[in-house]
Formats: structure tokens, C-alpha cells, sequence
């Protein structure tokens, strides 16, 4: 699903939310009118919370009741409310399911965790002989004290006019539980109702940490967040397989993006999702830096027979899963690094010319250039030479910055490097061929372990 240009389009929205009622409510009250309206969700919620119930709560807890064991659904109408007091509700249900709704799953108490709170609901349901009380908290808050008064209030009125035993129990239900209740409903019925989207919406809006990973096919181009999720699933399936072909290459994930790895002339390999708004297209890239130091530099050319990755790119590459091919090509690009204390201050692509003349040779001459300011007359000495300024893509921008970031700056010395930008992509396309069930983000991993393991063994040819 895509963002909506205009969010006051959205029911659920309100103009002004400092103004409005809490947040709380807000999405309390918009869930009960999800299930008020809509008899799937509801009917998969209490597939949900039957799944969940497995002992009786505690006679600490909830005294005078037998253990429920499982809700059934309604065969008649049934009643959703807001902000219902227990206590007036009237005591014709011999079963009672209370459920707290947080960000996380709460632990079921063996003690009551207090008495100090108010016996009005959040969300009830009232239905055959059955009452469901349900508990909203936007955060991962313990609200077990607040669900247990309001189903006390209901138990100790239903015991004041009836003789027969109330059969009751407790569940714990997550928002990300919630919004995969809706992103079924959204799959099974092409996502054509305003009802469920709007509420989807004000739901990721809120809390996009509620949303959980689903398959790239599920995914809009544009939903970058939800994206970025998934990738980062796929990176940590990613680095296991890598690490599993035992060829002496370590990998470790360090964010959702980046792998450290211990290859002598690269230390990371970065995989990011790039949004073209433009054309509204969507790409997988692989991203290595060879010889952004000087070791790694020095490695490269020990690896590397006369930098033939640079001078052929572009490279073209391909694999298959599930009958599915995957082309992809592997483009270089040499560039000038000044760093300064370790940090890179400048840098600039050399031009496409260049790119196809590089060579072994050349590389090893530009390797041990060092720039250093003289400390009486303030000037700099083995400073980078037009030979080589003449061979970037913009010449004079890079002699403007070396001018403000070195000259006329407090900097006393560069190093001389010349790294180069390797980066592959896979459309977007044909990663939704792929990634099509919420297991198949292995089958992507698979995909960019071969071509990873492609990009390494072609650069060290």
C-alpha cells in the first residue's frame, strides 16, 4: 500500500491530534469499528486468541472462576462498544475473555498486579453468552492491572444476580499480531476497502515498527520503510549463508545494510534499496569500496590481475532460482580520495576515458602521494598534480573544494588514495518474482550470495 498524498483524507485522522483525543483512544476507537464492520478480522482475531489460550488464570488473580478454555463465535448479532464501565454491563455472560492489546506480549500474571484502577473498557464485545474486554495500550506498557479491575467489575456483578460459575480467561495480543490480521484481509480481498486501508494507514503512520516484514511482492515500490524491513531480514539470512561456504571469508552484519567481512582489500559490503520517484521504479544494490585505504590499496594490487574489473565494466553476471534469471551488471568506477587524519575530506570520479585505460601500472604510481603544508611559508609540497585533476569529471569543482577544504583551511597533510566504487543492481521487478511468501526472503539471500561470490572471484581475477 502507498502513502496517501493528502492524510486528512484518512477517517481515522484528526486535524489537529493535540487537540483531539488521545492517541490511545484514537486507534482503540478505530478498531472497534474495524471489528464492528468487519466479520473476517473479527472471526481471525478470535482464531488468534483461541490459539493463545492454554491454563487457567490463577485463583490470585481472578477468584470464582473456571478456566475458559475457548471462545466461541458468535452465532447471532453481535455488539462492539467503547468506553463501557463493567460494572453496568448486564450480567447475562457466562464467559468472559479479557485481552490486552500492547506493542508486546505481556506475561500472564500469578498475582493481581494491583486494585488502583477504573473498571471502564477500551473495547468491549458482547455477543451470545459471551463478553470480551479488550485493554489498548500504544506502547509496550504492563496493562494486566487495568484489564483485571475491569473484568472484576463485570465478574463480582454477574455473581450478585446469577448462581452459575463464570468461565473466563486471559490473552495477550501484539499490534503487529493486529496488522497482519489486516494485511490478510488486504491480500484475500485486493485491498479495496477504504475502511481497512484508512485504519492500515494511521496504524504505520503511528507506529511503523508495528508493520511487519512482508514479501517484496507485497510491497509498493514506494514504501521504502517496509522495504528496508525486509532487506533487513534478508541481510541476516545473507551473512549465515555466506558464512557457511568455509572459503576463509568471515562475514558479520552490523546493521540492517552493512556486512564487515575480512577481506584484505575491502573491510564491508553495503546492500541498500534505491526509490527512483521519478520513474517509480525500485533497485536492490550491491555496493563494495576496494582500496579505501592504503593497505586494502596495496592488497588490491597483490589480488588483482591489472585491474581488468575496471577496465571491462561494465561485467555482466546472472544466476537462477525457481526458473527465475537474475542479470545483473557490475559497474566500476576509479576515484581520487584525499583524506585527512584517517577521514576522507575529498574525493572525484575520474572520466569514463580514463576508466577504460587503468591499469596495474598507473595504479601503483598515483599509490604514494602524500601532500604536506609547510609550516614556515604555509604552502604545500607534493601537491596533487594537474596530470591527474585533468582526468576527473569535473575539474574544477574538485580544484574549488581542494582550495577551501585545504587551502585556506587549518589542515596540514592528505593521503593520496584512489579507491574505486564497485555497485550491482537488481530491479525491483524481479525480486517481487522472488520474494513471493513471508519464507522466501531466503531465496533472495540465495540470489545475492552467488552474485556476491561472482563480484569477489571477478575483482581478484
Amino acid at each position: 500500500m502507498g502513502n496517501r498524498k493528502n492524510k486528512h483524507l484518512n477517517i481515522f485522522y484528526h486535524y489537529s491530534q493535540a487537540a483531539a483525543d488521545p492517541i490511545e483512544n484514537n486507534i482503540s476507537r478505530g478498531l472497534a469499528i474495524i471489528l464492528d464492520s468487519n466479520p473476517f478480522i473479527l472471526d481471525r482475531l478470535f482464531d488468534l486468541v483461541n490459539n493463545k489460550i492454554s491454563s487457567p488464570v490463577s485463583s490470585t488473580v481472578l477468584a470464582n472462576l473456571a478456566m475458559l478454555q475457548k471462545i466461541e463465535k458468535p452465532q447471532r448479532e453481535y455488539e462492539v462498544n467503547i468506553q463501557m464501565n463493567t460494572t453496568q454491563i448486564e450480567p447475562e455472560y457466562s464467559n468472559i475473555l479479557g485481552i490486552t492489546l500492547t506493542e508486546a506480549i505481556l506475561p500472564i500474571p500469578i498475582m493481581n498486579p494491583s486494585n488502583n484502577y477504573g473498571t471502564i473498557t477500551d473495547i468491549t464485545i458482547e455477543y451470545d453468552d459471551t463478553l470480551i474486554i479488550i485493554e489498548v495500550k500504544p506502547s509496550d506498557h504492563n496493562c494486566m492491572g487495568q484489564l483485571i479491575n475491569q473484568m472484576e467489575g463485570y465478574i463480582s456483578n454477574y455473581y450478585k444476580n446469577n448462581s452459575s460459575v463464570v468461565n473466563g480467561n486471559i490473552v495477550s495480543v501484539s499490534w503487529t499480531e493486529i496488522v497482519e490480521l489486516i494485511e490478510t484481509y488486504q491480500i484475500l480481498h485486493s485491498s479495496d476497502n477504504k475502511i481497512i486501508n484508512d485504519y492500515y494507514h494511521l496504524l504505520r503512520n503511528i507506529h511503523p515498527d508495528w508493520i511487519p516484514s512482508k514479501p517484496l511482492k507485497l510491497c509498493q515500490n514506494e514504501e521504502t520503510e517496509l522495504i528496508s524491513k525486509r532487506v533487513g531480514i534478508i541481510m541476516s539470512d545473507l551473512v549465515k549463508k555466506l558464512n557457511g561456504i568455509n572459503n576463509g571469508i568471515n562475514y558479520s552484519l552490523t546493521n540492517n545494510n552493512t556486512m564487515m567481512c575480512n577481506l584484505s582489500w575491502i573491510d564491508r559490503i553495503v546492500v541498500w534499496y534505491e526509490y527512483d520517484e521519478v520513474n517509480k521504479e525500485g533497485k536492490l544494490t550491491i555496493n563494495f569500496w576496494p582500496g579505501f585505504t592504503k593497505p586494502q590499496a596495496y592488497s588490491l594490487i597483490q589480488k588483482t590481475t591489472d585491474f581488468k574489473f575496471v577496465s571491462k565494466s561494465p561485467l555482466s553476471f546472472s544466476t537462477a532460482l525457481n526458473n527465475e534469471v537474475v542479470n545483473m551488471k557490475m559497474v566500476t568506477k576509479p576515484y581520487l580520495c584525499l583524506k585527512s587524519m584517517g577521514s576522507s575530506v575529498l574525493d572525484a570520479y575520474f572520466n569514463t576515458n580514463e576508466i577504460k585505460s587503468f591499469n596495474k601500472h598507473k595504479y601503483q604510481n598515483l599509490m604514494n602521494m602524500t601532500g604536506r603544508k609547510h609550516s614556515i611559508n604555509n604552502q604545500w609540497t607534493n601537491i596533487y598534480t594537474p596530470d591527474i585533476t585533468s582526468k576527473l569529471e569535473n575539474v574544477n569543482q574538485f580544484d574549488n573544494e581542494f582550495q577551501d577544504k585545504f587551502v585556506n583551511s587549518k589542515r596540514t597533510q592528505y593521503d593520496l588514495i584512489f579507491p574505486f566504487k564497485v555497485q550491482a543492481s537488481i530491479p525491483m521487478d524481479i525480486l517481487k518474482k522472488i520474494d513471493v511468501s513471508s519464507n522466501s526472503y531466503t531465496d533472495v539471500a540465495v540470489v545475492l550470495k552467488e552474485l556476491i561470490n561472482q563480484m569477489i572471484k571477478e575483482i581478484e581475477s
